[in-house]
């Protein structure tokens, strides 16, 4: 640049026209800012600035360097302008995103009696593109083909891919087919069209066709192919292309691989996309980006962090997905001092500027159960979109804070936002957690208003609102909306809301209309239809579901609970080992979970013969567990055994009765009738609650004792 400046001082006297312009011309491919403005700072000292040759010259330089601001200051100087200065102008608007602004220039243009070139409509069709303005666009084509520039093969090319960006198949086929001659980049086009609209099997069906008609698929046509495979699973006809690569030699190619790995993860062959990413020579951020997708899929959040560890050692910078990726990963394995560190790293590297990673940030926090971590993110970053609020949302939504919630629905729309079927979503099930049936059937309007209400997420929450909150003829009639449902969430949502509000026939109904769909139960169901069958004493279909429970794996801890308490619910005694096979690493909630099974059957012996093998085993029962077991005597009734139970707890384990072991032993005695006995308890306690006195109140009414009541 200082050569450039001393060139330009060396220039003998005042330079004519000329000579700037030929310097200029010599230069003007730099794309070198500093230049840009020193050669505008000398023009303008000369008083050439007017000049129709060197403005011309001036404007597409500055659209070049990116300085909009100054091309259009040249611009609106100039007497006459060229048509290389209305489409460089153009080419600036577009290329800074403002399609519209560069769509507006086109009449002024031809009010100007400039006539625009095959560029021009290149830039156009290229920012009806970018808009996917399907109006505009036609308007655009119409002019094309009234000025015969349809025949320009690039120009008709763009248009194809113009009206596949407006997600207009069929204009972009007609387009294609008018061709007077048609070459690869044209079918190209067309495939990246349908793969881009998830018209996976157009794709397919044009690749062949263009092969039958002389033209070999190039790495283009490789890539929407497999791109066509990803959107639809098509796992055999990837595996195909993937052979065909290999054997032309284009798996050399980075994007290639990267397209590849992409299909598998989609496809959920993580073990292929792991093959094709070891084999490459020197991955990109984008091949390690892939892979961590296809980690995340499989819930392997650790594999994402280790991933992220030997990218920095192989020197490969992450990039914003990359980050958003690793935060996912921390979220999945409830990793908070890993996303702390991870945060620190974003904010070192600047990228916490990006609403997208902010966003992810604030979703980490949250699933880390670090709300205020969460909230104060929020509150620092820079632009708080519809995104960011979502995820804030979410975060109270997911910790059962509703409300504070809809507070932040409320805030967002006072800022103006709009608010999208994600944010619907998500403050319909906090108005389902919190019951909150006012604002929930407000919100339900709302979303049919706007049209959400057909979208499957969306669809689900009503659901699962309308569950929560008990009002099931609405969560049954708007489930029926919705089918076939092929997610097994929803059906949950409506099974749970059932045995919730005691209509378990209908569960196990809808229970096994689910299986005759086809759909795999998940854990969520088969814990919720084992307490349907509990609460009904349906002991043989429990039976059958407890074998089905097995032959799908889907056994663990947390089901084993479940089947005891159904067992238990059924009267029958089950073994602790059904719980789990190693009794020695069971943890407490296990034990209490068996404890009171025994204790909801009478079978005191096992109570306590359970309560000492715990003991033998390092745990010792905490209040939790007793309080489990002493509420299940007195609904049972077993006066003695509770007795018993509560003495064990104070003398043998030392532990001192809160305020709901002394409610569970006023309401065992008062069951019993024993008032004297609950009298005593009521003494004995430090404080009484407004319970205590209840439990007390409603057992001297009962017993027609209104008056010392």
């Amino acid at each position: 640049m200082e050569t450039t400046i001393l060139s330009m001082e060396g220039l003998s006297g005042l330079p004519s026209v000329d000579e700037m312009l030929s310097y200029v011309q010599e230069h003007r491919k730099a794309n070198d800012p500093v230049f840009a403005l020193q050669i505008h700072k000398q023009v303008t000292a000369y008083g050439l600035e007017a000049r129709t040759e060197l403005g011309n010259y001036l404007v597409p330089i500055f659209v070049q360097c990116g300085r909009m601001n100054d091309a259009l200051q040249v611009f609106h100087k100039l007497a006459f302008r060229k048509e290389y200065t209305w489409t460089s102008l153009i080419q600036g608007y577009v290329q800074s995103g403002n399609g519209k602004a560069a769509l507006d220039l086109l009449p002024k243009m031809w009010e100007d009696n400039v006539s625009p070139s095959h560029y021009t409509y290149l830039a156009l069709v290229k920012a009806c593109s970018a808009m996917g303005d399907l109006a505009r666009a036609k308007e655009v084509h119409a002019e094309i083909v009234q000025e015969g520039f349809e025949v320009d093969t690039f120009v008709s090319n763009a248009l194809i891919d113009m009206y596949a960006k407006c997600s207009s198949l069929e204009e972009a086929y007609d387009v294609f087919e008018g061709l007077s001659s048609v070459d690869i980049v044209s079918w190209n086009t067309l495939i990246a069209g349908y793969a881009d609209n998830l018209f996976a099997e157009k794709a397919f069906r044009c690749q062949e066709q263009m092969q039958t008609q002389g033209f070999q698929p190039d790495e283009l046509t490789y890539l929407s192919c497999l791109k066509a495979c990803s959107t639809i699973g098509a796992i055999e006809k990837g595996q195909e292309l993937h052979y065909q690569i290999v054997r032309r030699e284009l798996d050399q190619y980075p994007f290639i691989c990267n397209g590849l790995i992409d299909m598998y993860v989609k496809c959920g062959y993580l073990k292929e996309a792991l093959g094709v990413f070891d084999d490459m020579l020197d991955p990109d951020v984008v091949a390690w980006t892939s892979i961590m997708a296809g980690f995340i899929e499989h819930s392997l959040g650790d594999e994402v962090i280790a991933c992220l560890e030997r990218m920095l050692i192989e020197q490969v910078l992450p990039n914003e997905v990359t980050y958003i990726y690793a935060l996912k990963a921390c979220s999945i394995a409830k990793k908070a001092v890993q996303g702390q560190e991870l945060h620190s790293e974003i904010v070192k590297r600047g990228f916490e500027l990006d609403c997208m990673v902010g966003s992810s940030v604030v979703d980490m926090y949250a699933k880390c159960s670090l709300l205020m971590e969460a909230q104060k993110t929020f509150d620092q970053l820079p632009v708080q979109d519809t995104v960011s609020w979502n995820a804030i949302i979410s975060a109270y939504v997911e910790a059962g804070l509703g409300r504070q919630g809809l507070e932040n629905f409320e805030k967002l729309q006072s800022k103006g936002l709009s608010p999208n079927a994600s944010t619907f979503a998500c403050v319909l099930r906090g108005c389902g957690t919190i019951g909150a049936v006012n604002e929930g059937l407000k919100l339900h309007g709302h979303v049919v208003e706007v049209g959400f209400d057909s979208l499957l997420a969306v669809g689900h929450s009503i659901v699962y609102f309308y569950s929560k909150c008990g009002w099931l003829t609405e969560a049954l009639e708007e489930f029926s909306k919705l089918l076939p449902i092929e997610d097994v969430q929803i059906w949950n949502s409506l099974i749970s809301g059932l045995v919730k509000y005691e209509d378990c026939e209908k569960a196990l109904f809808l229970f096994a209309c689910m299986q005759e769909q086809g759909l795999l139960p998940d854990n969520g169901t088969f814990s919720t239809i084992l307490k349907a069958c509990g609460k009904t004493s349906t002991l043989e279909f429990g039976r059958r579901l407890h074998s089905q429970i097995r032959s799908s794996r889907s056994f663990d801890s947390v089901m084993g609970i479940a089947l005891i308490d159904m067992y238990s619910r059924c009267g029958v005694v089950v073994d602790k080992h059904l719980v789990h096979h190693q009794v020695s690493t069971m943890d407490i909630v296990e034990w209490s979970a068996i404890i009171t099974s025994y204790a909801r059957l009478g079978e005191t012996d096992l109570v306590l013969t359970a309560l000492e093998e715990m003991r033998e085993n390092g745990l010792c029962p905490n209040e939790i567990t007793f309080l489990s077991v002493l509420s299940t005597c007195a609904h049972a009734g077993f006066l003695e055994q509770g007795q018993k139970y509560y003495d064990c707890m104070r003398k043998e384990f030392g532990i001192a009765p809160t305020m709901k072991h002394y409610n569970c032993m006023l309401d065992l005695f008062i069951r019993a009738g024993q008032i004297d006995n609950a009298m005593l308890i009521l003494e004995e306690m430090p404080m009484q609650d407004h319970a205590s006195w209840a439990i007390l109140f409603g057992a001297y009414t009962d017993l027609g004792n209104e008056k010392v009541a």
